[in-house]
């Protein structure tokens, strides 16, 4: 663990072009002084103040900030200064941008081992982290000591806390911060508590444990956002479990799906975050229109016969949603669609068609869905009995941890695909995605199969 006063290390995230929110935890109440410069030595102090911590979080958000450049930040309590953590801030709005390279994160449960994928991240040139879900990993108890004591133990990690110390992250959740496959308020909590109290406890720590602007009102926290980079890139960050509807017939493999699957009405974002959705891919003048969510939009049938079977806690349980999607990047036409997933803890790169029941039907964008930070995956062989049912999925590979990369300019995105190899992290794949022509396609490079 890192040294007190600052066990469980400094973070910063949320960065917009003019400020960042920057982020520690101390044990108990405490009054905590914070510094912002230009420079690693403190020389060039930008800004300064002090914070009283709540309940033993810090939140800072920095205001009048200069667009597109580093900053160096720490903390100092009762006589003792924390690690310096590195951050920065968004472009202009408007600003000609022409480079991007970030990073996709997902899935890290502590049982799963080590976090050898963080220490790789954490020596990579990125200008920030987006986190897809499944931060922590829950356990029957939704109470809120346990929420906290699960935050902490995940933050005991050198290697995650170095990569919150030299990047920026968007974090948004999937399941497991709350509870496996929950749905709005429809899942009982497994300790007998009302679910509303579990859900609220939960935010209530993921809150106080990461680096966000805004705050829970006991259960209801909207965290669905979009950022810009320039004109280069527009990125709508979802959230898809707050506000979907139940699964239909449970969220296992069920063959064949149900007809309330397929109810025009059901959603898994919500009307309000689904309207907003839609609005900006229709007002969107980016170069490349980035969707961050949690769970693969393609349409994946694990039945390799003629029958249907699909996992119904993922998009195909939501078929009229993902269709509206599809639709309106038909319709509007934003520039680039590119689709990020996470929870299935394996890599893929899927081609979206604009209409999944007709395989020979345009490709209109491309996914990118990243393995696990460290989950472990027990569905790898109903998925690659499966995949000749699927020839939209350009590669799947369930037997790795790791996670994603990309890279982006006006003339290209590029996907690494990256890979842990007993602690060591390889190139698995990289992908490229040309401007102006959905569909990714795999380079041909020396490194892109592991050892």
């Amino acid at each position: 663990m890192a040294s007190e006063p600052f066990p469980l290390g400094v973070a910063s995230g949320d960065p917009a072009h003019d400020s960042v929110v920057l982020w520690t935890h101390v044990p108990g109440p405490a009054t905590v002084h914070w510094e912002l410069a230009h420079d690693e030595a403190f020389r060039l102090l930008v800004q300064h103040g002090e914070v009283t911590t709540n309940p033993s979080a810090v939140h800072v958000t920095v205001d009048r900030l200069a667009p597109d450049r580093w900053y160096f930040y720490r903390f100092t309590t009762g006589g003792v200064t924390s690690r310096v953590g590195r951050t920065r801030t968004l472009p202009a709005p408007g600003a000609d941008t022409r480079h991007l390279r970030f990073a996709i994160a997902s899935c890290q449960a502590w049982a799963g081992g080590p976090y050898p994928a963080y220490r790789d991240m954490a020596r990579q040139d990125l200008d920030f982290v987006i986190h897809l879900g499944d931060y922590i990993y829950e356990t029957a108890d939704g109470s809120l000591a346990e929420f906290r004591r699960l935050h902490a133990l995940y933050k005991s990690s050198a290697d995650l806390r170095d990569a919150h110390a030299r990047f920026p992250f968007f974090t948004t959740w999937d399941d497991h911060e709350v509870l496996n496959d929950w749905a709005a308020d429809h899942k009982p909590s497994p300790d007998g508590r009302p679910f509303a109290e579990r859900r609220a406890n939960a935010f209530q720590a993921y809150y106080e444990h990461l680096p966000m602007r805004t705050a829970p009102v006991g259960e209801d926290w909207p965290i669905y956002r979009r950022f810009r980079w320039g004109r280069l890139a527009e990125f709508s960050v979802l959230d898809t479990r707050q506000y979907r509807d139940v699964q239909g017939r449970g969220d296992g493999l069920i063959n064949p799906p149900g007809e309330d699957v397929f109810d025009p009405a059901r959603t898994m974002t919500g009307p309000a975050q689904e309207t907003w959705l839609l609005e900006g891919l229709r007002r969107s003048r980016a170069h490349w229109n980035v969707i961050a969510q949690q769970t693969i939009l393609a349409r994946f049938d694990y039945d390799p016969g003629p029958d249907r079977a699909y996992n119904l806690d993922q998009w195909d349980g939501y078929p009229a949603a993902r269709q509206r999607i599809i639709d309106a990047i038909v319709r509007y036409r934003p520039r680039n669609p590119v689709i990020l997933a996470g929870d299935w803890h394996s890599h893929w790169v899927n081609d979206i068609l604009a209409n999944f029941d007709d395989p020979a039907s345009a490709v209109i964008a491309s996914e990118f869905a990243g393995t696990s930070i460290s989950s472990g995956i027990g569905w790898d062989a109903a998925v690659r009995q499966a995949l000749p049912a699927n020839p939209h999925v350009k590669l799947y590979n369930g037997t790795y941890r790791g996670y994603l990369i990309c890279d982006v300019t006006r003339d290209r995105w590029q996907s690494t695909l990256q890979v842990v190899i007993n602690e060591d992290v390889h190139t698995l794949a990289v992908f490229e995605v040309q401007d102006g022509t959905p569909g990714a396609q795999q380079l041909t490079a020396d490194n892109t199969t592991p050892p």
